[in-house]
């Protein structure tokens, strides 16, 4: 009887193993609705089996975060920190869904309770001071940056924040030093170029503005539909290249 029933228990890890397997490749090959299928049946086989239900759980959470079904993503995560509300992924994630849903102040309290856990949670504060920008904050969201910066100079994203957050403060130079050293370690990056775009608009250095317009565009060429009314571009905005630029 021991024997039997380790057998079917051996059967059963195998099973789930199976299904998580098959959901994080499904994930990895962007096959969501597919990955989605596998993490419910997964979920279903592990009621009684807490630390699997609950990675199915949050795997359930990314898949549906990729298909855009946000408040059902956000279900997940909060079952999760019912659970374990130190769970750090699940918290991290919370705060990246509550931001795809708009819900900027909700997003930096989760970030806020994931840094009280690790206040050197690089992710953690980057993604906070991006929500900081949403929110306006635009001086408290530099300083989260710097925090960030502190922890990994090369932090693109954390460099980003800070120039952007320099440009609506409109410290202008100072976020175009930040840029160009965004540039430095990443210079096919378009969101760098185009802010290093709208900071030489702003310092009416019309040239190198559209030069860095172009290769921002040419990345990226959705900047298109939105360089016309982008108020920065101000002083470039009647040039015939800054027309030929905004032609979508």
């Amino acid at each position: 009887m021991i024997e039997k029933n380790f057998i079917k228990c051996s059967d059963k890890s195998n099973i789930i193993q199976n299904y998580h397997d098959k959901g994080l490749t499904f994930l990895e090959e962007e096959e969501y609705e597919k990955a989605l299928e596998q993490f419910n049946k997964l979920i279903e086989i592990t009621q009684n089996r807490l630390e699997d239900n609950l990675d199915a759980c949050y795997h359930k959470g990314e898949a549906l975060s990729y298909l855009g079904k946000n408040e059902d993503s956000l279900s997940c995560f909060e079952f999760i920190l019912k659970n374990n509300p130190l769970d750090r992924d699940a918290l991290f994630m919370k705060g990246y869904v509550l931001g795809d849903l708009g819900k900027h102040d909700e997003a930096v309290e989760a970030y806020n309770k994931l840094l009280e856990i690790d206040p050197k949670d690089s992710d953690a504060l980057v993604n906070k001071a991006d929500e900081l920008i949403r929110l306006n904050k635009f001086d408290e969201s530099l300083k989260v940056s710097d925090m960030a910066l502190q922890l990994n100079t090369y932090d693109i994203e954390a460099l980003t924040n800070k120039g952007i957050a320099l440009l609506n403060l409109r410290r202008i130079k100072e976020a175009l030093d930040v840029f160009n050293n965004t540039l430095q370690y990443d210079p096919k990056y378009e969101e760098a170029w185009y802010m290093k775009s709208r900071c030489l608009s702003l310092l009416n250095k019309q040239s190198e503005a559209l030069d860095a317009l172009l290769v921002a565009t040419s990345i990226f060429p959705k900047y298109k539909e939105e360089i016309k009314d982008e108020i920065d571009f101000i002083n470039i905005k009647e040039l015939e290249r800054f027309k030929e630029l905004s032609k979508i």
